[in-house]
Parts: structure tokens; C-alpha cells; sequence
């Protein structure tokens, strides 16, 4: 999806663990990225280290991004596997959307309703709620993959 609709001036922010996006493969083909390790609310972001082969990528904490404004306009933001950590995603998401991002990719885990939400979850996710988000941030639904059974995969764009 993204080197098709992508090819000119393309740039990429990962908010969350760079190692389970597609992070490694975007530094690898030349792109301008970005890697926003959360805050300390998040459970795993003391255990973070970015690996040297990432060496073109400029990683910031949450608590610098002021600092990088810049570099988010006319980006492609990439949620993976965190939406379902953030306390409210939908402000969280929209004080992106208010810095210029132009498309949202969006990976979460299923949520089974007789199962409940894993432990380390504050939000569980399916495609309904992901519809749902699509409408209350007023955006168009590029792609939505609902038929893993572990993961769902959506890409929003403004």
C-alpha cells in the first residue's frame, strides 16, 4: 500500500515499539522516518532500546515532539499494536490529525467478547470500533483487513 501510494517525498512516524511496525523496512528504503516512543504510562517503554541498524532514524520521546513538528506534516502515521494501551485514542489520534498527518495505519489485536480485554489492554478493538473511530474523526477508510483472526489492519486517510 504504501510504496504504491507513496513514491515522492514519503514520510513515516511509528508512536510505539519500533520493532513491531514496519519501521525497519521504510529506514531501509531511504525514507524519511520518525519513531515517538511513548511516555512511561506505557508498560513497555522502559524496556525500548532502537537497535544501531536503524542509524538513519531520528527516535524522540513523546515528551520532545514539540520539537518535531515539522516533520509530521504530510506524514503517514503508523499505530502498531498501541492504540488499545492509550487511555483515549480518539484524543490522542485527533492531536495528530491537528498536526497535519495525512493517513493513519492502525494495526490492533481482536478482541473476543466472551474473553474480555488482555490485561495490558485499556481498550479492546474490532471492526465495528474501528468504523466507529473512521466516523468520529471524520475519515476515509483506504484499506481495512478484518479477516485475520489474531489482528485487524486499517489504513485512514484524511
Amino acid at each position: 500500500y504504501f510504496d504504491k501510494e507513496n513514491k515522492n517525498n514519503f514520510k513515516y512516524i511509528e508512536y510505539g515499539c519500533p520493532w513491531w511496525g514496519p519501521l525497519s523496512y521504510f529506514v531501509k528504503g531511504k525514507y524519511k522516518c520518525l519513531s515517538i516512543i511513548p511516555n512511561d504510562s506505557i508498560f513497555w517503554s522502559n524496556y525500548i532500546n532502537v537497535y544501531s541498524e536503524y542509524s538513519n532514524l531520528t527516535t524522540i520521546n513523546e515528551y520532545d515532539l514539540n520539537y518535531k513538528i515539522e516533520n509530521i506534516e504530510g506524514a503517514n502515521l503508523g499505530l502498531i499494536l498501541i492504540l488499545d494501551h492509550l487511555e483515549n485514542p480518539v484524543s490522542f489520534i485527533k492531536g495528530f490529525l491537528n498536526l497535519g498527518i495525512k493517513s493513519i495505519s492502525i494495526i490492533v489485536e481482536k478482541i473476543e467478547k466472551s474473553k474480555g480485554l488482555p490485561i495490558q489492554h485499556l481498550t479492546g478493538w474490532n471492526e465495528d470500533s474501528l468504523l466507529y473511530l473512521a466516523h468520529a474523526l471524520n475519515l476515509k477508510i483506504k484499506y481495512l483487513n478484518a479477516n485475520d483472526k489474531t489482528y485487524l489492519f486499517t489504513v485512514f486517510e484524511v
